[in-house]
């Protein structure tokens, strides 16, 4: 173990010998990037297999837009009872009904998102399906459920 620690080590130094990017300093302007690209996502649900309520934490993996408005995106995460205690590793399928149905009104109706100050909430639907990671109460291996719940974007 640590001679591949020690090689890690001596690949980051020499790829950052011209610029140390562990040492760039981060700003709120790269905060804002980050999160607008992953679209962190927290939703409640049932699990079809374990017949009971889940919390999920998503990320976006690959968003689907059109016309820039987000239509729906591939989600991996994790899904348990609490946030605190996950159970399955999970992928998702999300949509994002009003920027859906926004596609096909007029457009003095468009303002469905609640607007804050520093961020916007998107309410989204999806289906998840993942593999049971810590489950001591069943034998199941499989997980799959549906969730509803907000997109953070800045």
């Amino acid at each position: 173990m640590k001679k591949v620690f020690m090689f890690f080590v001596v690949v980051m130094f020499l790829a950052g010998a011209a610029e140390a990017g562990v040492l760039n300093i981060v700003d709120g302007n790269d905060i804002k990037e980050i999160v607008n690209a992953a679209e962190p996502s927290i939703a409640i649900g049932q699990s079809f297999v374990k017949k009971e309520s889940v919390k999920t934490a998503t990320i976006s993996l690959i968003t689907y837009s059109n016309r820039d408005l987000a239509l729906g995106s591939l989600r991996g995460g994790y899904a348990g009872k609490e946030l605190d205690q996950p159970e399955s590793i999970i992928g998702a399928l999300e949509i994002i009904a009003p920027n859906i149905a926004r596609r096909f009104i007029p457009d003095t109706l468009k303002d469905w998102k609640a607007n804050f100050k520093v961020l916007t909430l998107l309410p989204s639907a999806s289906i998840y399906g993942g593999r049971v990671i810590n489950d001591e109460e069943t034998d199941k291996k499989w997980d799959f459920g549906a969730t509803i719940g907000s997109k953070v974007t800045f």
